[in-house]
């Protein structure tokens, strides 16, 4: 590349406009009143945006245990298990100038980031989750059909093959 066409490129760039997507605070449509779920989904690769060191945002990938939690307003939050290389959604300044380092992501977290996350790895692991929550309802003291088939149609919405599972029964 001549400097030119490094200048002419440069140039290019600078016009390109990088808009923020802004997520709102979200929850699971219809999640079931007063039914929370939680699992371990494993060691997991996932490529998510995170802040890096320079507290700018950037794609984080890696590779840990990751659990989640759905609370009983249809909210999930997905946990980072290990002591190192997890992603960071947001530092706070905390007591005594330490910060406050926020190595979670939540879909109803203050911060667009950990929002943004959020719906990443739940669009990445919903087949898993779907599974684990159906496994747990049906492993607990007796659980009455309605609220698995309430379950069941909340995913609905998310996982094409029910449908058609439900379609062809």
């Amino acid at each position: 590349m001549t400097q030119e066409s490094i200048g002419g490129f440069a140039e290019e760039l600078g016009k390109i406009e990088i808009k923020q997507i802004e997520i709102p605070k979200f929850s699971i449509p219809n999640w079931p009143k007063d039914i929370v779920a939680r699992g371990l989904l494993g060691k997991r690769n996932y490529c998510v945006p995170a802040l890096g060191n320079n507290n700018l945002p950037e794609w984080r990938t890696g590779r840990h245990k990751i659990s989640f939690h759905i609370n009983n307003k249809g909210a999930i939050k997905f946990d980072f298990h290990g002591l190192f290389g997890r992603p960071v959604f947001d530092r706070k300044f905390g007591f005594d100038s330490y910060d406050i380092v926020v190595g979670w992501a939540s879909s109803d977290y203050e911060k667009n980031l950990s929002r943004l996350a959020a719906l990443i790895l739940f669009d990445r692991f919903k087949i898993e989750i779907f599974a684990k929550i159906l496994a747990e309802l049906k492993n607990t003291v007796p659980v009455h059909n309605q609220v698995v088939d309430a379950v069941t149609k909340v995913f609905e919405l998310f996982i094409p093959f029910l449908v058609a599972d439900q379609l062809s029964s």
